[in-house]
């Protein structure tokens, strides 16, 4: 992914906008992630990246801080 805060901003707009693809990326994040934004050449998002997604509810607010590493992270 070439912007990583572009590219999850995308994830994450499509998750709100989209019920469908909301419950696919909560049930399986990485089949989810590949089927709706393929990669360049069909590759896939390596082993070594775990994808976590969770989702806010009425009473819990979850904040994400990037860690440096993440950004760099090339998939």
């Amino acid at each position: 992914m070439a912007d990583y805060y572009s590219e999850k901003d995308k994830v994450i707009k499509l998750a709100e906008a989209d019920t469908k693809f909301k419950e696919e990326l909560k049930k399986d994040p990485k089949a989810a992630i590949e089927k709706h934004f393929p990669l360049p050449d069909g590759k896939k998002i390596p082993d070594k990246i775990n994808v976590v997604v969770v989702e806010d509810s009425a009473d819990t607010v979850y904040i994400n801080i990037s860690s440096t590493d993440a950004v760099k992270s090339s998939y």
